[in-house]
């Protein structure tokens, strides 16, 4: 009796199923809006390869051949053919590895393990062409300053004098941050983060300078920058920074990806590419949260001296002024 036999469920309440854990597993809207634009590749490829085919009785074939030590190549093949379509399509070879990492974890959810190794020597996945990327100035920072409302002053600025992600900060509560320490500090609670380990940084005078102006009147328990935290909350936060960005003129996209050069992301590169000059780069990393050094040991003492250190280099305006 095969998985699908003992779990009778419809092509339908499976993607749910599997649409649900994607988003469980990674807290990410984004995410999820990818898995599924990744099933819509999928179906289409279903549709002009096996016409006649309904989706199960492709898996459930699937299955026999990847069960058959004489015939379990043939699922690499199905897989590479995959590729091949998503080429043919003249997909970013960036979203053509993203979509077909879906596809893997959808079909080991349908019951069919798939191996890196064998996907190594049966699917050609096509190469990225790596354009340099373009770093964010204190220049491009004033200009995005400059068309941005005081809560996105903060953000923007929380976002580089923290190496926060965006989601993380969205979802800070005010008891979240100590105000009143040296240098401000910042708890970046597990469940918000990517690598789901809480982890402390710090923000900067220059940020608070702004929050000041939007907190009036939040309880402890409130969220700092939006009211209610929702599965579009980053999505519509996305789409605010796209309209500063649009009014301060940078647009400009890479040739090979078709991605926006200033994106909220590279608010955390401007904070570790700081950090790396002036202290270090193993220590930049632990403070932007990447998970294979968050063990490395630091004392608190011992951050919050780094953090003074470099919290000049973070401050964009040497004497910010109200704003309006």
């Amino acid at each position: 009796m095969t998985f699908l036999d003992q779990n009778p469920k419809s092509k339908e309440e499976l993607r749910k199923a599997w649409l649900d854990q994607c988003f469980s597993n990674s807290n990410s809207n984004n995410s999820l809006h990818v898995a599924g634009i990744a099933l819509v590749t999928f179906d289409r490829f279903l549709s002009i390869k096996f016409p006649n085919i309904e989706e199960p009785k492709v898996i459930l074939e699937l299955m026999k051949i990847w069960t058959d030590p004489q015939t379990y190549t043939k699922l690499y093949q199905f897989l590479n053919d995959y590729v091949q379509f998503l080429i043919s399509e003249k997909l970013h070879p960036t979203s053509i590895k993203v979509y077909f990492s879906f596809i893997k974890s959808y079909l080991r959810y349908n019951g069919i393990r798939i191996y890196n190794e064998e996907v190594k020597q049966f699917v050609k996945l096509p190469k990225k062409t790596k354009e340099a990327r373009l770093p964010l100035s204190n220049e491009n920072v004033i200009k995005l300053l400059e068309e941005a409302e005081n809560k996105w002053k903060a953000i923007i600025l929380v976002g580089i004098s923290s190496g926060a992600r965006l989601g993380e900060i969205l979802q800070s509560t005010m008891k979240d941050f100590d105000f009143k320490a040296k240098p401000i500090t910042f708890r970046i609670r597990a469940y918000t983060t990517k690598t789901k380990q809480e982890r402390s940084t710090f923000i900067s005078k220059e940020a608070y300078k702004y929050i000041k102006l939007i907190i009036k009147g939040k309880l402890p328990e409130d969220f700092l920058f939006i009211k209610h935290w929702t599965k579009d909350s980053i999505r519509q936060a996305e789409a605010s920074f796209s309209q500063i960005r649009k009014r301060a003129g940078l647009t400009e996209k890479y040739e090979t990806s078709n991605r926006y050069k200033i994106n909220f992301q590279a608010t955390r590169a401007f904070f570790m590419t700081k950090a790396t000059e002036v202290i270090d780069g193993d220590w930049s990393h632990k403070m932007a949260g990447h998970g294979k050094y968050l063990d490395q040991y630091y004392r608190p003492e011992a951050n919050a001296d780094n953090y003074l250190t470099l919290e000049p280099y973070l401050t964009i305006f040497k004497e910010p002024e109200n704003s309006s």
